[in-house]
This record gives C-alpha cells, sequence and structure tokens, in this order.
C-alpha cells in the first residue's frame, strides 16, 4: 500500500541524490584537472616516492574514450592482450 509507495519514492530520491552527487563530483574533478594535470604529470616524473600515488589520479584522452579523460588503469583495463606498448 502506502508505505511500499513511500520506500520507493524513497529509494528514487536516493537515486537521484547518488547520480546528482556523481555528477557534482565529475565536474569538480574536471575543474581541479584543469588546474593541476600539468603538476600532476610532472609530479610523476620527477617525484619516485610519490610516482604510483600520483599516478592515480592521471587522466589521458584514448582513441576509444570517445573524448573523456580515464585513469590508467582503466586504460590498462582496456589494453589488448597484444598490447605491448603505451603510446602518449
Amino acid at each position: 500500500g502506502d508505505d511500499e509507495k513511500k520506500e520507493k519514492k524513497e529509494e528514487e530520491k536516493t537515486d537521484e541524490e547518488k547520480k546528482d552527487k556523481k555528477d557534482d563530483d565529475e565536474k569538480s574533478w574536471t575543474i581541479f584537472w584543469k588546474e593541476f594535470n600539468k603538476n600532476l604529470k610532472m609530479g610523476c616524473y620527477e617525484d619516485d616516492s610519490n610516482r604510483s600515488k600520483l599516478s592515480k589520479l592521471l587522466r589521458f584522452t584514448t582513441t576509444k574514450s570517445e573524448g573523456k579523460e580515464i585513469s590508467l588503469d582503466k586504460y590498462l583495463d582496456r589494453m589488448q592482450e597484444s598490447q605491448e606498448s603505451i603510446y602518449y
């Protein structure tokens, strides 16, 4: 009855809130990335002790990412087994 309708509305509201939060996170990340991507890339190059931490923050546009920037981990997951190198 009414309780089921209330629960469904709450679930829909929660889903919408999650989507809105994800959209906000993506917008925030895009702003952060545009501002600091060069610093992060240089940090990976120059800072041996933090290279693995910084590399997780890097994003790349690829031929298969449809114009979106993706993480190195996602790139490696999508990489074909026969591919031996990464070109950048």
